[in-house]
């Protein structure tokens, strides 16, 4: 049990060196994830998401969840799918069986007539668990999801081809 609470502080936990930043992979409700941690601040990317949340728009690289270390307990913004990404507050840490544990209540979303959160409940997805696993074949990891980026992130802007003309 004590080895179980070690890996899961060491996996998730604040003890990375400022410098170090490490990739580790979980299952999240059928979904490979991958949780890269670097001085304290954690993103959440989906690896391999589970076939139905493609019709949501979830892709691999796509961010889950961001946010940092505050002593034991890791706050944060995750997101529900469906109208784009819509984002919320969870907060958690290791539990005693070494999944990475994030509550918070999820934003209701009406499709129809109009996209929007009509309120804020405790839904299942206001309890994210992470469940360890190895990392995946290599065929599975083609590119690396730290590298990309968020489908909602604002593109780059142009750059001119004339930059002489600017000042």
């Amino acid at each position: 049990m004590k080895r179980i609470l070690l890996s899961a502080f060491l996996l998730f936990g604040p003890a990375l060196p400022a410098s170090a930043g490490q990739v580790r992979y979980v299952d999240h409700n059928g979904s490979l994830m991958s949780i890269e941690a670097r001085a304290g601040f954690v993103t959440i990317r989906y690896v391999e998401p589970k076939p139905s949340l493609w019709d949501w728009g979830v892709r691999p690289g796509t961010l889950l969840f961001e946010g940092a270390w505050h002593g034991p307990v890791l706050v944060g913004t995750a997101y529900v799918f469906g109208c784009g990404p819509i984002p919320y507050n969870v907060s958690g840490g290791p539990d005693p069986n070494g999944l990475l544990v994030l509550r918070g209540p999820a934003p209701v979303v009406a499709i129809s007539p109009f996209c929007g959160v009509i309120g804020w409940e405790w839904t299942a997805n206001s309890t994210l668990v992470f469940d360890p696993q190895g990392p995946p074949l290599p065929r599975q990891a083609a590119v690396p999801p730290a590298q990309l980026d968020p489908p909602w992130s604002a593109p780059e802007p142009p750059h001119p081809s004339r930059p002489y003309l600017q000042r």
